[in-house]
């Protein structure tokens, strides 16, 4: 009875052992078998089909950003174009110039090599201070291209103003000094007026050496007289305030202007007094005033 008794707890020791033996041999064996089939080496391989699979969208997208970035961005060589009714800014300088100075400014500062971020105030003062001629600068930023296109509005060469102490200047409409005779080689195609000074007038370049008024009086009196055929030799600034000698072409005589009166009245004085005196065969000796309005005298 105790050798059966022993006997079966032997067997039940056994069948928990193998069965526990087994267990562990299928896990072990399900391991070596799925490192066998190579099911874990096949993640790999998937992601590296995933990549490949969405690659061209990746380039796609990075050409994409690169397009826009490039897009925005500038040329820092710009296109000029100069708007000037009286076709003279090309005697006065070369319009490469312009064309360096643009891009210049355009170097400088790399937040101006941006279509986001670019200064167009700030260049086009920049512009105006360093060209005494241009009295407007447009700066248009392209859409679709990258080349900026600056355009130059020029001022109208008016007089050529000679002083005693500060040389001789090329004065706009307004009268403002915008370029030194010396630093124009070919002045003489401009066919300016002379007007000299003996007052003793400084000139500074880029400021203003006569007022507007005077400008437009000076320039009312040459249209009068030349409509008539009168020729000007030369016109003088004296050391009187406000007054304008101006000499005709082959005559002795000035005419005394007052630059504060009515241009159109004293010249239209002068004329008068000069159809009388060509009809008395009279020829002034000195000068014909004109600056009292309504009156003429000669001597």
């Amino acid at each position: 009875m105790f050798v059966k008794k022993n006997k079966s707890p032997t067997r039940r020791h056994v069948t928990i052992e193998q069965s526990r033996a087994n267990v562990f041999s299928y896990r072990s064996n399900r391991k070596r078998i799925e490192q066998g089939t190579g099911r874990l080496e096949k993640e790999e391989p998937k992601n590296k089909s995933r990549i490949l699979v969405y690659l061209p969208t990746y380039i796609a997208f990075i050409a994409i950003v690169g397009s826009v970035l490039f897009a925005i961005t500038l040329s820092t060589s710009p296109k000029i174009t100069i708007y000037d009714k009286s076709q003279n800014t090309a005697i006065l300088r070369d319009k490469l110039e312009y064309q360096n100075a643009a891009a210049e400014l355009l170097k400088k500062s790399i937040f101006n090599q941006s279509k986001l971020t670019i200064n167009t105030n700030s260049i086009s003062n920049q512009m105006r201070s360093r060209f005494p001629e241009i009295t407007f600068v447009i700066v248009n930023v392209p859409l679709i291209n990258r080349q900026p296109n600056i355009t130059l509005v020029s001022a109208k060469p008016t007089l050529l103003m000679s002083t005693q102490s500060s040389g001789a200047y090329i004065l706009d409409e307004k009268g403002k000094a915008i370029r030194k005779l010396s630093d124009v080689s070919n002045a003489e195609q401009l066919q300016l007026l002379l007007l000299s000074d003996a007052s003793g007038l400084h000139i500074n370049l880029n400021q203003l050496a006569l007022s507007t008024p005077s400008v437009q009086f000076i320039q009312e009196v040459v249209g009068q007289l030349s409509a008539k055929g009168i020729t000007i030799q030369s016109m003088t600034l004296p050391t009187i305030p406000q007054e304008l000698d101006v000499k005709p072409q082959n005559s002795n005589f000035i005419i005394k202007f007052n630059l504060l009166n009515n241009p159109r009245l004293e010249s239209g004085s002068y004329l008068a007094l000069k159809q009388y005196l060509d009809i008395n065969h009279i020829t002034p000796s000195q000068y014909v005033d004109v600056r009292v309005e309504g009156r003429a005298y000669y001597k």
